[in-house]
């Protein structure tokens, strides 16, 4: 990994501190801690690049009941980059596994791939 980076916000909570420039990706905490509103502004921010890139969100089914993440300030529900943020609900580990062995098959690779409680998807109940 090129860079390793543990995200924080704003006092305000509506932006998040994440580099336009970041490579790489690392963001761990406890849940209810905002890793969703930070996966939205690295999504963005790899896509906002430009090269018609794509970014893929996994996140285990229902592990985003409680709503969709907050935007990144200043970015419209309508913006045309949302498109190309793709998201995919797994139901298990395995699910997770063969995802991620076949990602060779698509036709371009997307810019970012983000696991959204991946530590969900590995518990004692979800094997």
């Amino acid at each position: 990994m090129e860079q390793l980076l543990l995200g924080f916000l704003h006092a305000d909570a509506r932006s998040a501190c994440l580099p336009n420039t970041l490579c790489n990706c690392l963001i761990l905490g406890p849940f209810r801690s905002h890793l969703l509103v930070l996966a939205a502004t690295f999504a963005m921010n790899q896509v906002s690049g430009g090269a018609e890139k794509e970014v893929l969100i996994l996140s285990k089914k229902g592990a985003l009941d409680g709503g969709a993440p907050m935007l990144p300030q200043g970015v419209p529900a309508t913006h045309p980059n949302l498109a190309r943020v793709k998201l995919r609900h797994l139901q298990s580990s395995t699910e997770l596994q063969q995802y991620a062995s076949c990602l060779h098959l698509l036709p371009t690779l997307p810019a970012a791939i983000i696991v959204v409680g991946i530590s969900d998807f590995f518990s004692s109940s979800s094997l």
